[in-house]
């Protein structure tokens, strides 16, 4: 990975070459669900997989594929999040379901868009908290943000991840 760094000051250019590191893990996420338009008690959903995390220099990538019984279909889940700025954590999720969702305390509503089934809506993630502490030794991502579908607030998700490195042990 190659990566441009540009100094305006100096008015000077400088390319800087960082390896990919990739290690192995696994991921455990625990998600809390609450519909905010019916009520009723909130849905608890946990599940484990097989994952990688990696760091190219400036960014890390968590990837794992999505259990089938999730009712998501056949995909692989990526977050992204630089080391400068782990409170934003792109998710992106490619194959039966797309998504593309932000999470960023700073800028706490972001547009967001999935397609399921051949069916493509926009949506807002309205972030109420992101805290990350993942690194290539593993950790904790904390999420706790409310989705808003055309300005109602629809439903509360808090998602607990976390990692473990393969050689650290379960």
């Amino acid at each position: 990975m190659l990566y441009l760094t540009v100094n305006a000051n100096e008015r000077e250019c400088e390319t800087v070459a960082a390896e990919k590191t990739t290690r192995k893990a696994r991921i455990h996420i625990r998600s809390l669900t609450t519909d905010l338009i019916f009520g009723g008690d909130p849905e608890e959903i946990s599940y484990a997989a097989d994952a990688e995390i990696s760091f190219d220099g400036r960014d890390y990538t968590v990837s794992y594929p999505e259990p089938l019984d999730t009712g998501i279909g056949d995909a692989v889940t990526s977050l992204v999040f630089s080391a400068d700025a782990p409170g934003v954590i792109a998710m992106n999720r490619a194959g039966d379901s797309m998504a593309s969702l932000v999470f960023n305390s700073a800028v706490r509503r972001q547009p967001c868009a999935v397609n399921a089934a051949g069916t493509g809506f926009e949506f807002v993630i309205y972030t109420r908290r992101a805290e990350n502490g993942v690194t290539l030794d593993g950790g904790v991502i904390d999420l706790d943000y409310v989705l808003e579908f055309r300005a109602i607030k629809t439903e509360r998700n808090q998602l607990h991840i976390e990692l473990t490195p393969e050689d650290k042990g379960e």
